[in-house]
C-alpha cells in the first residue's frame, strides 16, 4: 500500500510539473464583464435592464491548432432592483473552437458560491408586543450552477472582446421554490497578460 502512494505522489508531482513547453502554451488572461441579469431561460427576455459587473481570470489556459482550453475564475455582482443583489464567486471550465484567425465560439459550466440580499428593509413581527421593528440584513447563502455559450473576437492586440449568454441555477432560494433561474447576458473583453 505504502509502495501504490509513493507512486502515486511521484506520478502527480510528475503531471503537474510538466515541461517547458506546456508551460509556454499557457496564456493568462484577465477578463471585465458588464451584465444584464434576468429571471428567464436563455435568450427569451432582454426588456428589462438588471446590471452587473464580473471579473475574472483564467488560471489555467492551453491552446492548440484548433482548440482554447481554460480554467477560470469570477467574482461578481447583480442588482436585480424588485428580488434581490448577489455576489458571487465561481469557477469554470471553458471549451473554445478556433473559426479562422479571429473568432472563436465555446461552451463552458460551472459551479460558485452566491451570496444574497433583498433589496428593501427586512422586518420582525415581536411575538410578545405584536410591534414591528426593522432587522439587520445579513443575507442568504446559495449554490450558483451555470452553463453558457460564448463568441469572441481575437486581435493582434491580445484584447478579446466577447458576447455570452449564460444558463445559471441559484439554490434553495426559498421555502417551496428549491431553485431560481437567471439568465446572464455579458458583454465584456479578455486581456492577455
Amino acid at each position: 500500500m505504502k509502495k501504490l502512494i509513493i507512486v502515486a505522489v511521484v506520478c502527480s508531482l510528475a503531471a503537474l510539473s510538466g515541461s517547458q513547453e506546456v508551460y509556454g502554451q499557457q496564456n493568462k488572461q484577465l477578463s471585465i464583464t458588464a451584465t444584464n441579469e434576468s429571471i428567464a431561460f436563455p435568450f427569451t427576455s432582454y426588456s428589462e435592464f438588471h446590471p452587473g459587473l464580473e471579473l475574472g481570470v483564467s488560471i489555467l489556459s492551453k491552446e492548440k491548432a484548433h482548440s482554447i482550453r481554460q480554467f477560470n475564475t469570477y467574482a461578481g455582482w447583480f442588482l436585480h432592483q424588485h428580488l434581490e443583489s448577489g455576489f458571487y464567486l465561481r469557477g469554470e471550465y471553458s471549451y473554445k473552437l478556433k473559426l479562422g484567425e479571429a473568432f472563436t465560439v465555446g461552451v463552458y459550466g460551472g459551479a460558485g458560491y452566491m451570496h444574497t440580499f433583498f433589496p428593501g428593509t427586512l422586518y420582525e413581527i415581536d411575538a410578545s408586543t405584536g410591534e414591528i421593528s426593522p432587522v439587520q440584513q445579513y443575507g442568504r447563502p446559495r449554490a450558483l450552477l451555470s452553463a453558457g455559450l460564448q463568441v469572441s473576437y481575437r486581435t493582434a492586440m491580445g484584447i478579446e472582446p466577447f458576447v455570452k449568454q449564460e444558463f445559471a441555477i441559484e439554490t434553495p432560494f426559498a421555502n417551496g421554490i428549491p431553485l431560481m433561474p437567471h439568465s446572464f447576458l455579458k458583454l465584456g473583453i479578455n486581456i492577455n497578460l
